[in-house]
């Protein structure tokens, strides 16, 4: 007899779940006939995604879904779980965002000017460092 269910994948604390047709006497991790589609209930890829065309072939041909297959296309079919897709985070947004904040411009206005003020003068700041060095220890 064929069933319909989830083999888990991913790693330790973060797992996705393939939704396979495979022998109902064999373990879950054994080789599927087919991969039906992928369900991620965490992290940013948050979602299912389910081939419903070939769940319902291999239905008509005797494979039988279990209850959390069968809780996973309801939901997918009244769009409670949407369709897998990335799912912003904060952390994303303050990498991905347009326009620099305001203390980044400055920042990167005092660097431009440094250093073109280096490049007139022909003089860097180490060299203006080893002369109040020099000077220091000739005043103690």
């Amino acid at each position: 007899m064929l069933a319909i269910r989830l083999r888990r994948m991913g790693n330790r604390n973060s797992p996705f779940y393939r939704v396979v047709v495979s022998d109902s006497r064999r373990v879950p991790r054994s080789s599927a006939i087919e991969e039906l589609g992928h369900y991620h209930p965490s992290g940013t890829l948050k979602g299912v995604d389910i081939d419903l065309e070939r769940l319902n072939y291999w239905v008509d041909r005797g494979a039988k879904p279990s209850p959390t297959v069968l809780r996973l296309v309801k939901q997918q079919a009244k769009g409670g779980l949407a369709q897998t897709e990335a799912v912003e985070t904060p952390a994303a947004e303050a990498v991905t965002a347009e326009e620099p904040t305001a203390e980044a411009q400055a920042a990167a206005a005092e660097t431009e000017a440094d250093s073109s003020t280096e490049a007139e003068t022909g003089e860097s700041e180490a060299v203006e460092t080893e002369t109040e060095t020099e000077t220091e220890a000739e005043g103690s």
